[in-house]
């Protein structure tokens, strides 16, 4: 997968390429040269944006571009690096905690994204942050992780024996620490796919490796799955919106560690578990944009003979650089009213997503005792307030024909169509 095209990037997308790119003795100072004090405004929003500070800063260090980047702006990034720092080792203490108490019950449970690359990638606890700790637990275990996480005091209803009952349509459940207010992703699968997930989930254990995590000994992914899971979460799961180009610096970090990844498995499972376009689309942006070590013949082959991947990619690169991480942008919900055939459908879509079920309600507001609920229609009203300062503007803006929300939602359209199989 070679792009052919030409994406045109502002400055500030440039010198953040720049920064971001892997290698670390690539000349860049005539790009960053060029920029405007304005211009690195906007880098070091980008950069906190896509929660990639931490490189950016390092790369800005050098002896040669550190008289190009103002003080100010320098000093931002600090601040950001020294924030990232700060929730980082928060969140490291909880899923030491968590694993602590695993281990000494003997339930196995595996460490998934960011606390993995955290520990296995990368050099500082700044350079990953992870948003929250995810871990992931057997089917068969969730009962007595339920139990574990009751006796750490974690809110779950009382009559509850297994978080997937509270939210039996979904492959996780957010729990919040009870002194920290660190957020806690229980999942018990890794895929929304039912066909793929059970025999999915027993390959991703069956080649789980033991490392070193927390200062506890705990299972994570071999590289290999680890990159494929990656690769899925920016492409089918996000569609390369409100992630930033964090996903590929991660895969640029993967693909330098040592002994090299075994490229030929890799392929094989995409092909297998029908992720081959969005891992082949996600390595070619990490290999274009950053340098990331992929072999040519990976790509070709997880390139679909006879399709464009032109308009995938630069579908792909824009909602990276324009869709913000931290921005409540045009979400999956409003993409999926928005695309619907019909008026009725579009209404059906949406009452669906204002007016859930009650156990989902008790998964969003943390509610410990459903033997004494609050009235449902109290909770309708208080998640309705919560979502429309979040996403009523972007609404408003799809219906009134706003030209930057409908792009967004044309590149999710894109490359909904483009990523499935």
């Amino acid at each position: 997968m070679t792009p052919e095209h030409s994406i045109s990037l502002t400055p500030p997308q440039a010198g953040l390429l720049e920064c971001l790119h892997v290698d670390a003795e690539r000349p860049c100072a005539q790009t960053l040269a060029a920029l405007e004090p304005d211009d690195w405004t906007t880098l070091e929003r980008l950069a906190k944006a896509s929660r990639v500070s931490y490189q950016v800063r390092r790369r800005l260090e050098r002896a040669d571009l550190k008289p190009l980047a103002p003080g100010d702006v320098m000093d931002r990034l600090q601040g950001t690096v020294q924030a990232q720092t700060a929730r980082y080792l928060r969140r490291r203490a909880t899923l030491a905690e968590l694993l602590r108490a695993c281990n000494a019950q003997a339930l196995p449970v595996m460490v998934l994204k960011g606390a993995h690359l955290a520990e296995l990638v990368y050099d500082s606890p700044a350079a990953r942050e992870m948003s929250d700790v995810d871990l992931l637990f057997k089917p068969d275990d969730l009962p007595r992780a339920t139990r574990l996480f009751k006796q750490l005091c974690y809110a779950i209803p009382h009559d509850a024996q297994d978080l997937h009952e509270l939210a039996p349509a979904l492959k996780e459940y957010t729990l919040r620490h009870p002194r920290w207010g660190v957020s806690v992703d229980v999942h018990w699968s890794t895929t929304g796919d039912e066909s793929l997930a059970d025999e999915l989930d027993q390959l991703l254990w069956r080649r789980a490796e033991r490392l070193d995590i927390a200062g506890t000994q705990a299972r994570a992914m071999s590289r290999e799955d680890l990159l494929l899971h990656l690769c899925y979460h920016a492409s089918h799961q996000h569609h390369f919106a409100h992630v930033g180009l964090r996903p590929l610096a991660d895969l640029a970090a993967l693909c330098r560690l040592d002994p090299p990844l075994d490229w030929d498995a890799i392929a094989h499972r995409a092909e297998q578990w029908g992720w081959r376009r969005g891992t082949g689309l996600s390595l070619a942006l990490a290999k274009h944009c950053l340098g990331a070590a992929v072999p040519s013949e990976v790509l070709d082959r997880l390139t679909p003979q006879g399709t464009n991947a032109d308009v995938p990619y630069v579908a792909a690169i824009e909602a990276m650089l324009t869709e913000s991480s931290n921005e409540h942008s045009a979400p999956g919900t409003l993409h999926r009213i928005w695309s619907a055939p019909t008026l009725a459908r579009r209404v059906s879509v949406a009452l669906e997503r204002l007016l859930p079920p009650t156990s989902q309600l008790i998964v969003e507001f943390g509610l410990s005792d459903r033997q004494q609920l609050p009235p449902r229609a109290w909770l309708y009203l208080r998640r309705i307030g919560r979502l429309i300062p979040r996403y009523g503007r972007r609404a408003l803006e799809i219906a009134r024909g706003d030209p930057r929300r409908l792009a967004e939602l044309q590149r999710r359209q894109q490359l909904e169509t483009w990523l499935k199989p």
